[in-house]
């Protein structure tokens, strides 16, 4: 399987529009839950030690779905996790920040200031005493602190992003009012196909 996986990752690199041969080692090859990641150099640069090697910006590793039909590199932005956001697509999955807020009627003047609504459009919003806040992650951007420093992330999850979802500012403003709300981030089926 391993030998099937580099000729169809060769296969592809060499259809990416080098101005060279490239070629997919197998050395450094890491097997993933559903993918693997493999590096790649010039063809006539194989035998150089790593450092002696081009450098390419903008691209790393090659990531190859385990069944070899999906191809892609990893791109180089720092603190994306770029195995998992592959691992996702590939499972047609997207992450989703999400927060549900305890809602109270005596609350109501809280919740039109902090939404910036009024106390009608509060209600409105409310389903079962809670108003439920959801957004895709989007992981090519990064703004913002990181979340478990702040606090703001659920505690069961041991992720940690810092991208600010929309929300944030209405989460940070209701539990300093006391309404307790934690940020979450849940896994949903895609809205686009692989």
């Amino acid at each position: 399987m391993k030998i099937e996986i580099l000729e169809k990752a060769n296969k592809w690199i060499n259809r990416q529009g080098f101005d060279e041969e490239m070629v997919v080692l197998e050395e450094g090859m890491i097997e993933h839950n559903y993918c693997y990641s493999l590096n790649w150099c010039k063809k006539s640069e194989i035998n150089l030690d790593w450092e002696e090697r081009t450098g390419w910006v903008g691209i790393g590793t090659i990531l190859i779905s385990k069944k070899g039909n999906n191809i892609e590199f990893k791109g180089s932005a720092p603190k994306v996790d770029w195995v998992k956001k592959f691992e996702l697509k590939l499972r047609n999955l997207e992450e989703y920040w999400f927060v549900e807020i305890p809602f109270k009627n005596k609350w109501i003047n809280k919740f039109a200031e902090v939404f910036d609504s009024s106390p009608n459009e509060i209600e409105s919003k409310v389903l079962e005493n809670k108003i439920t806040l959801e957004e895709r992650i989007d992981t090519d951007n990064f703004l913002g602190e990181t979340y478990k420093d702040l606090g703001f992330l659920y505690e069961g999850s041991d992720k940690e992003y810092v991208y600010n979802p929309s929300f944030i500012n209405i989460v940070k403003k209701l539990n300093e009012f006391g309404v307790n709300c934690k940020v979450e981030i849940i896994t949903k089926k895609a809205t686009y196909n692989v």
